[in-house]
């Protein structure tokens, strides 16, 4: 059976004439330390742009802070589910701390841009004294996920926005659904719209544990943003989060 490939990343963009790259000093402590990995052995490297690299350590002294990878071949991956389209989630925040798991689901799943949004119903509110420290460790989450994933897309977590920030940052976008129990149409009822134009930007808006108010509502369909419901009984958010994506970007 062949020896799966540990991932590392590089926090700065590989360029394509690069020969050799540097791990920081944490990944290099995870090689070194964790992994006991040496001098020749193959490896993968990934930037935040989500270009991979098959490598070879070349450097991994133990008197060092930073390892070297002599980069070997850049891999190029064969088309996958999503392929082309690209999704932007804005997530009201949740309580218990459950965004950390949300923001693993959506790098495994491939979304483009996560948005953390703070609606009228939105309990959790960060205090600018702790937001430093919040994003950095969302930060982290990406990376290990990433990682672990093998995913190839380098999704964006953004600073938390308000809703209207929200509406205001996807006006770019071709198409935008926002989660509404009470709407008419079904997400799979309304998926037509993009099915036959895969190539489109597509926002998706999901609410708090008591969902979004009627004015947020009213504001959304003033913006042209399409109510949908999904076909089950009402979803925890963090569930939600997982099914609606999945249903957008697979079905």
């Amino acid at each position: 059976m062949a020896k799966t490939l540990r991932r590392f990343f590089i926090p700065a963009v590989i360029q394509p004439d690069q020969k050799v790259v540097s791990l920081d000093p944490q990944e290099t402590h995870h090689l070194k330390h964790v992994l006991r990995l040496k001098s020749g052995e193959a490896c993968l490297v990934f930037d935040p742009a989500g270009n991979e690299w098959e490598g070879r350590i070349r450097e991994a002294p133990s008197n060092q802070k930073t390892a070297s990878i002599e980069l070997l071949a850049q891999i190029t991956r064969k088309h996958q589910a999503g392929d082309g389209l690209k999704l932007t989630v804005a997530q009201a925040i949740p309580q218990r701390g459950k965004i950390d798991a949300i923001i693993e689901k959506a790098v495994e799943l491939g979304v483009d841009r996560l948005i953390p949004m703070v609606s009228e119903r939105t309990v959790v509110r960060f205090k600018p004294d702790v937001l430093n420290r919040v994003i950095r460790r969302w930060g982290k989450i990406v990376r290990v996920a990433q990682k672990q994933s093998g995913s190839p897309v380098p999704t964006l977590v953004t600073r938390p926005s308000s809703f209207d920030e929200v509406l205001t940052a996807m006006q770019s976008l071709d198409v935008c659904f926002i989660c509404d129990p009470n709407a008419e149409n079904s997400l799979k009822d309304v998926l037509d719209q993009i099915q036959s134009h895969r190539d489109i930007r597509a926002g998706l808006l999901i609410g708090p544990e008591g969902g979004f108010s009627a004015k947020e509502l009213t504001k959304a369909k003033k913006q042209n943003m399409v109510p949908v419901k999904l076909d089950s009984h009402v979803l925890r958010t963090d569930t939600a989060f997982v099914a609606v994506v999945s249903v957008i970007l697979f079905s």
